[in-house]
């Protein structure tokens, strides 16, 4: 039998915190869509997550960004949170947690992830969710006019980032 004790905690990640998971990497987008599903097990048993919105630079005239986080369970997805819509650069971070019981709306459950429209921001509390996450985002503005004939991409674009932090405490 080897020596030392077999049960032994050679490195351990802090309790608060699992590290930051990329959700969208960071790059310039000038149209609406989504990040894609990004399936990371952290996610599935934190006691709440910190979404991270990193706007880095904006271009455009009036450019408009609107996004939200869903979760799918199952074939569905629900929304999570949504950001209040930003117009320049911004950092910061919205928290969700999954022990509290209150609620702003009622859950809808969808068969995809529909384009977010401007809306406040808000926060569902005490939602169960799966390891499996969705970034949706909406860029409008006012676009310009190319000459002679219109741009190959909108005028408006975002170069930004969304990360998440499983947080256990």
């Amino acid at each position: 039998m080897p020596d030392g004790n077999p049960f032994q905690i050679v490195a351990m990640i802090p309790a608060w915190e699992s590290g930051a998971i990329d959700l969208l990497d960071s790059q310039i987008r000038a149209e609406s869509g989504d990040g894609g599903e990004v399936d990371k097990v952290e996610l599935c048993y934190a006691k709440g997550v910190l979404f991270i919105l990193d706007i880095t630079s904006v271009s455009g005239t009036s450019p408009t960004l609107d996004m939200a986080i869903y979760a799918k369970m199952g074939g569905y997805y629900f929304r999570l949170l949504q950001f209040t819509q930003k117009t320049g650069v911004f950092s910061g971070a919205r928290f969700i947690r999954r022990d509290g019981a209150s609620f702003t709306d009622a859950i809808t459950l969808l068969s995809s992830v529909p384009t977010p429209t401007a809306s406040s921001a808000y926060v569902k509390d005490g939602m169960p969710w799966s390891s499996t996450f969705v970034v949706a985002y909406n860029i409008g503005g006012t676009f310009a006019p190319g000459d002679p004939g219109p741009p190959p991409v909108p005028a408006e674009g975002f170069t930004f980032s969304v990360k998440a932090i499983p947080l256990h405490f």
